[in-house]
């Protein structure tokens, strides 16, 4: 009886129960990504911050070390940090792909990318993940004069 007699109120407040359950829905979800997107920042920021404040045996004890010492540490340290089954660590990669491009080798940058690329498709990463990859990968390929490749990394 009551709800005959109220249809518009109950109407009404059944449209505002049910839109206040979608925001708590969505901001949920939003919550979520934040944290995984906090937590990813992380985990590079201290793999590459580790780079600086621990000796490593690969590591030259002579003298100041270089940008590309650094790389190439953190390079001899990625397997310890990357799971391929998960993609966990991509990240890691990623950083240390940018860092080669950045000094030039491309070639170095381009194996590491094509890498991410492979570990992030096999565990499963999100559509927007795995395009970052292979852009990273068509860009040090196309440094390298290797177009065909690079067209096709940018095109899948």
């Amino acid at each position: 009886k009551f709800v005959r007699r109220h249809r518009v109120g109950v109407a009404v407040a059944a449209l505002v129960a049910s839109l206040l359950a979608g925001v708590t829905l969505a901001a949920v979800r939003q919550a979520d990504r934040a944290a995984t997107e906090a937590a990813r920042a992380a985990e590079v920021n201290d793999f590459l911050l580790s780079l600086l404040a621990m000796p490593y045996p690969f590591d030259s004890a002579a003298g100041p070390r270089s940008l590309r010492t650094l790389l190439d540490s953190g390079r001899a340290r990625a397997p310890t940090v990357v799971d391929p089954r998960t993609g966990r660590g991509t990240d890691v990669l990623l950083a240390l792909a940018r860092g080669y491009a950045g000094i030039g080798d491309n070639a170095a940058a381009a194996e590491l990318a094509a890498r991410v690329v492979a570990a992030r498709t096999a565990g499963g990463a999100d559509a927007m993940a795995v395009a970052a990859a292979r852009t990273e990968l068509a860009q040090a390929l196309a440094q390298l004069g290797r177009t065909r490749e690079a067209v096709t990394q940018w095109d899948s």
